[in-house]
């Protein structure tokens, strides 16, 4: 194995976690990443005297491999952190996920009765056979009946994915955990769980000084190793021949992919059909652009008050509110923020073609703000400063024919014998930090291992993954 390299393009969870396995091994690892920080969307930034984070982020997962890496990595800087969370319904703030006393006394009975009444309708339904799910709204309209998913499920999968209609079941059965309702009651008032199934966790874990601390802790293996990772370097193209990659460019400077050297993207199936020279066929390019994203807008809010809540993030599925979830730093770690003031962030999902994404962070903030007075959670003469960030393509959107489309994809990136794309972006897979950590984990070991078998085995894993809340 000496000699051998592999460079991966992309220093974000992945591409870490895939590095610092392989510079284990004995290969020599380079990271290219073309912003100036490592961690990709799992990254802490400073702003005057705050330290904040891209959105929320947890530590929790059931995979016990990933969890017991997660422990070495962040070490004594691990906070446990118990979870709570609200989702604002019907003007009333609930637990969530909801209870069955929320669901019949919070809102109001009427509304708790017809939700019950609309599960039992579906459960006396699904005796007479299996139902056919071809969306996500058939999937949870066919498990927990049409009141809920108009009450929760629909509005919110609408703020953040579009239309129930068009996505696909595959994205209920991913990011929804138990599969019925009889089984959410059993685990929310009995505590019981069905197959192990873990819907919710009563705790989640989280490094002290932001989740870059995850990043950081495996870039120093990789460094340890005899890695280098270099960062606002981007690929600027990929050459092959003859079924290989045999090339990269960097700017202005090259770099041969030898014989036994792996080349392993991270970075944007759109992006890499881009820098691939020669171009892929048409058919693989119309794939490739059928795989469609959404952007996040993170609007943050300093406050002057201590706390804003006691929550670590509040959902608001309903349609007056511009914004899908609120969280407030300090309900991850009161390290990151001066005792005597707090910072909300708030997420806001659009498509690069809605007007919102263009908006500028004064109008942004208007709307916000009265509608943040009308929740009852600040009020504006509380705001010291705001100010916004844009993400583009955070949300993979699973469409009911994204998967012909990724499947076509996958096919022929597999044709390179020394290439792999994998991650969330690479492999457009919507999944978790720790899910991340764990596709670059089975990347490194099948290119150390068994490079000659299977990789569509390899990625059977990548589609097992569910969101634990």
């Amino acid at each position: 194995m000496d000699g051998k390299k592999a460079i991966i393009a992309g220093a974000g969870i992945t591409g870490l976690s895939a590095g610092w396995k392989l510079s284990g091994e004995g290969y020599g690892v380079t990271l290219f990443e073309r912003e100036d920080h490592i961690g990709g969307l799992a990254h802490t930034f400073q702003h005057g005297k705050h330290r904040l984070d891209f959105g929320p982020h947890k530590l929790f997962t059931v995979m016990g491999h990933v969890m017991r890496e997660i422990r070495t990595l962040i070490g004594d800087e691990m906070l446990t952190i118990q979870k709570r969370s609200r989702i604002r319904l019907k003007g009333r703030y609930l637990n969530y996920p909801v209870g069955v006393k929320d669901l019949f006394m919070g809102i109001n009975p009427v509304i708790g009765m017809r939700c019950g009444l609309s599960y039992a309708i579906t459960a006396l339904k699904n005796l007479r056979g299996t139902p056919r799910d071809a969306s996500y709204r058939d999937w949870i309209t066919n498990r927990f009946g049409v009141e809920i998913f108009d009450l929760v499920f629909g509005p919110y999968a609408q703020k953040i994915w579009g239309d129930p209609d068009t996505l696909s079941k595959e994205l209920a059965e991913t990011r929804v955990a138990v599969p019925d309702l009889f089984q959410m009651i059993k685990q929310m008032v009995l505590g019981l769980e069905k197959d192990g199934v873990v819907m919710s966790a009563d705790e989640f874990f989280y490094p002290r000084d932001g989740i870059v601390t995850l990043a950081n802790r495996m870039a120093e293996r990789v460094e340890k190793n005899g890695g280098t990772i270099s960062l606002a370097r981007a690929i600027t193209k990929i050459h092959h021949q003859n079924n290989r990659i045999t090339g990269l460019e960097i700017g202005d400077t090259s770099m041969t992919v030898r014989e036994g050297d792996v080349f392993v993207s991270t970075i944007p199936l759109k992006v890499f059909s881009r820098l691939l020279s020669p171009s892929p066929p048409n058919f693989v390019v119309e794939a490739i652009g059928a795989l469609t994203t959404r952007n996040l807008i993170l609007l943050y809010l300093v406050i002057d008050k201590e706390r804003v809540s006691l929550d670590n993030w509040i959902f608001f599925p309903g349609e007056e509110y511009i914004f899908n979830r609120i969280f407030e730093q300090k309900g991850f770690s009161s390290y990151m923020i001066p005792r005597e003031e707090t910072v909300l962030c708030l997420e806001i999902t659009c498509g690069s073609d809605d007007p919102m994404w263009h908006e500028s962070k004064e109008i942004l903030y208007k709307r916000v703000i009265a509608q943040l007075e009308e929740c009852g959670l600040v009020k504006r003469q509380e705001v010291k400063e705001y100010f916004m960030i844009r993400l583009k393509d955070v949300y993979q959107i699973y469409d009911r024919d994204y998967r012909k489309h990724k499947n076509l994809v996958m096919r022929y990136c597999d044709g390179f014998e020394n290439f792999y794309t994998v991650g969330r972006h690479g492999a457009f897979n919507y999944v978790g930090m720790a899910d991340c950590m764990d596709m670059g984990f089975r990347v490194a070991a099948h290119i150390v291992h068994s490079p000659t078998k299977s990789r569509e085995a390899m990625r059977d894993a990548f589609e097992s993954y569910v969101v634990i809340d």
